[in-house]
């Protein structure tokens, strides 16, 4: 697998990745699960994040591409981080969970990156 493959393989997976939580938001929203299909809106704006983030780091040289695109995946996340522990601090139960989805949706996307990266 190489640069093209990479990027290729992994736009696909978060095409399809945003295309089955937009299904299931529309199941949820059909159940009238609201809060849930609000909670899932927060995964698809994270995975929309990373995706642009992913087109900006594009690059002919995949070791620059590489260290680009991992880079995001540092500064992004971090006020997350921040932002749950304040939530953490003031009891703020509902801000924990929606830091908590933030943070847990950027790592299974620098996870199935890395899993890609890993085949070249």
């Amino acid at each position: 697998m190489g640069i093209i493959d990479l990027q290729e393989e992994y736009i696909k997976y978060i095409k399809n990745r945003k295309k089955d939580i937009d299904n299931e938001i529309l199941d949820l929203k059909a159940n009238e699960c609201m809060d849930e299909a609000n909670l899932l809106k927060i995964r698809l704006n994270i995975i929309d994040i990373f995706e642009k983030m992913f087109s900006i780091s594009k690059s002919d040289n995949i070791e620059e591409f590489h260290n680009k695109y991992l880079s995001y995946f540092d500064k992004i996340p971090k006020a997350w981080h921040n932002n749950r522990e304040k939530a953490l601090e003031f009891e703020n139960a509902a801000d924990v969970i929606i830091e908590d989805i933030k943070i847990n949706e950027a790592k299974e996307l620098k996870d199935k990156y890395m899993e890609y990266y890993n085949k070249i």
